[in-house]
């Protein structure tokens, strides 16, 4: 009884905690101190290319070296044919993609189905009509 009330008193004087039960509530994360601003403060801000160049009067055509160099990795993926295609069109090749999909199964299914009408047409020796109109030919249903 008497160390609980001495403790209680440590924990007002020096601002702790009181946790008799020991149970978890996080005051080890709370207590720590925060890394977020040392981060930012770590790496170095990046110049606004923008805002330097309006600041400095330099002509709105003025390209950094890196910007040079993408430019002709771009050109040069245009000329083998690497480069994304234009915004918009994407749409419109999978559609296309997808009727010439949809068309191709039609198709196969019609002739699917001529093949079979062929089949059971067909007058073959060991064909027999059933009752139901199918045919049954070497033991088959076709």
């Amino acid at each position: 009884m008497i160390i609980k009330k001495l403790l209680e008193k440590r924990s007002i004087i020096f601002d702790q905690n009181l946790n008799f039960n020991n149970i978890r509530n996080g005051l080890k994360y709370l207590n720590k101190r925060l890394i977020g601003p040392k981060a930012l403060e770590y790496y170095p801000k990046t110049p606004d290319l923008r805002l330097f160049k309006q600041l400095n009067n330099l002509p709105s055509n003025f390209v950094t070296s890196k910007e040079k160099q993408r430019l002709l990795d771009v050109d040069a993926r245009k000329r083998r044919g690497k480069s994304p295609p234009k915004k918009g069109i994407v749409d419109i090749i999978i559609l296309k993609f997808k009727a010439n999909n949809q068309l191709r199964s039609r198709k196969k299914i019609n002739y699917e189905k001529k093949c079979m009408d062929n089949l059971k047409s067909a007058a073959h020796p060991l064909s027999k009509k059933t009752p139901n109109g199918g045919t049954i030919m070497a033991n088959m249903i076709l």
